[in-house]
């Protein structure tokens, strides 16, 4: 009986910690002002199963004040898209998309949230005169990323 009562009681709390290594989301915004007028921005959400990311979904913006002068850069890509193949190796996931140039990016774990490196990203992802940041940081917790250009 005390078997019993022991092994349900472990049951019940696998149960109760399930949740917590389920589906997730975590996504930032950033955001900069220039001086005269104009901005830069981005935006990031990715989704994890399990702790592994398992999609992204970014995009990021310039523009300089001016009418019509803003450009922009996107791209969704998933585990499971058939557009993407993804390899892990510990913290660290690159992703390669099947696009003309095989843009890659890579996705690390940090003890504070994940890093996005853009690696080889395609300009076909952006408009004339948009590019990719060196990287983008999303923090467990924060709604504000930090980018590196």
């Amino acid at each position: 009986m005390i078997r019993t009562l022991v092994g349900l009681a472990a049951f019940v709390l696998v149960l109760q910690a399930a949740p917590a290594a389920g589906a997730e989301t975590l996504g930032c915004d950033y955001k900069q002002a220039f001086k005269g007028g104009g901005w830069r921005d981005a935006a990031v959400t990715l989704k994890l199963e399990g702790g592994d990311v398992t999609a992204i979904s970014y995009l990021n913006g310039i523009a300089s004040g001016k009418e019509g002068a803003g450009y922009a850069c996107a791209f969704d890509a998933s585990a499971s898209d058939g557009k993407s193949v993804w390899t892990r190796e510990e913290n660290r996931t690159s992703v390669k998309l099947k696009d003309e140039k095989n843009s890659t990016f890579e996705i690390r774990r940090s003890k504070k949230g994940f890093t996005i490196r853009f690696l080889e990203m395609s300009r076909e992802y952006c408009g004339f005169g948009a590019e990719f940041p060196e990287s983008v940081a999303l923090d467990r917790g924060k709604k504000k990323c930090r980018i590196k250009y």
